[in-house]
């Protein structure tokens, strides 16, 4: 037997085995999936707006606290940023921002625009004020509906935030992984799905959560990482407003951050590899009066700060709650 015929042979050999495991996964695929999407039906609620269809996900009694959720996330993810970071009982407000899950593209989906939206949903609910969190690329609209809302917005917390800063201001840091791979991960159900059982790490390095960092993380805090990841799923539902985050990154030239009036607070870790350090550190320097609160280690996701994290954004919220002017609004 030649060499060429030996070779084809053992492609036919192992493209017959990847179609019998993609048979045998099938059912567990589907079986999977259609619990997820129930459980994503049954937790949120949608309204119609201006902006289109807009799901949200509105749990939890005390004070309020609107949610913008970071990239590939949405109203599900959302509510796990904020049981992971934020201490104390809340009344969570999560909207899954424009293109994510059931929440519509809008004509004009800039940031701006998802601020409005933020306060059309408000209005909805009857919520006069909140403190806001946002956390990576959700920061952006976070500050966005904080300068144009100031009557609003009773606190602002930012979480490893994508923002902007004068390109001298930092040195570029590159994604962990290529551009191209979250193209082909982040289209297809099955294929998220599959690396999900198979290799949850290379799911978790998507958010920066190196190897090495997690080591240092605590069970809670694994036990988060792992449902953050599959909070992920469907994908397919989530991928148009990644590309709409990613243009509106891409097209960021300044933000009104002097506009900020509402006391703020800024997290990040210098071994962010997804959103520069710099970024926050220069936010914080034009927003008058804000905290920052920087470290050494726990990139994007900033582990192992868990308890630490709760403890702080717990403080900063009493804190904003006590200010009589808006104290009064939601008793």
């Amino acid at each position: 037997m030649n060499f060429r015929k030996l070779m084809l042979k053992a492609a036919a050999f192992t493209a017959g085995l990847i179609i019998l495991c993609i048979v045998v996964s099938l059912p567990f695929y589907y079986y999977d999936m259609s619990k997820l999407k129930e459980a994503l039906e049954a937790g949120s609620k949608t309204i119609q707006s201006p902006y289109g269809t807009i799901e949200y996900v509105d749990i939890g009694e005390g004070i309020p606290v609107l949610v913008s959720h970071g990239t590939m996330g949405g109203s599900d993810f959302g509510a796990l940023q904020a049981k992971g970071y934020l201490s104390g009982k809340y009344r969570l407000i999560v909207p899954s921002r424009f293109g994510y899950l059931r929440s519509a593209m809008a004509e004009d989906a800039s940031f701006e625009a998802q601020a409005d939206c933020f306060a059309y949903l408000l209005d909805s609910l009857n919520v006069d004020q909140v403190i806001v969190e946002g956390m990576s690329a959700g920061g952006v609209p976070a500050m966005q509906f904080a300068a144009r809302y100031p009557e609003k917005c009773a606190g602002l917390i930012l979480l490893s935030t994508v923002a902007y800063a004068p390109p001298s201001v930092y040195k570029s840091q590159d994604l962990p992984v290529p551009g191209f791979v979250y193209d082909t991960m982040l289209k297809s159900d099955y294929f998220f799905w599959v690396l999900l059982k198979l290799t949850p790490s290379a799911v978790h390095n998507i958010a920066g959560a190196s190897e090495s960092l997690k080591r240092n993380c605590s069970p809670e805090e694994l036990k988060l990482l792992n449902r953050l990841g599959w909070s992920f799923l469907p994908v397919s539902q989530r991928f148009e407003g990644w590309k709409q985050d990613s243009r509106n990154i891409n097209s960021l030239t300044g933000l009104p951050l002097d506009q900020i009036t509402a006391p703020t607070l800024i997290v990040s870790a210098d071994d962010d590899t997804v959103a520069p350090q710099a970024w926050s550190r220069y936010t914080a320097e034009q927003i008058a009066g804000s905290q920052l609160v920087t470290y050494k280690t726990g990139g994007h996701m900033l582990l192992g700060h868990m308890e630490e994290l709760r403890e702080l954004t717990g403080s900063f919220i009493n804190e904003a709650y006590a200010a009589e002017d808006w104290k009064s609004e939601v008793q």
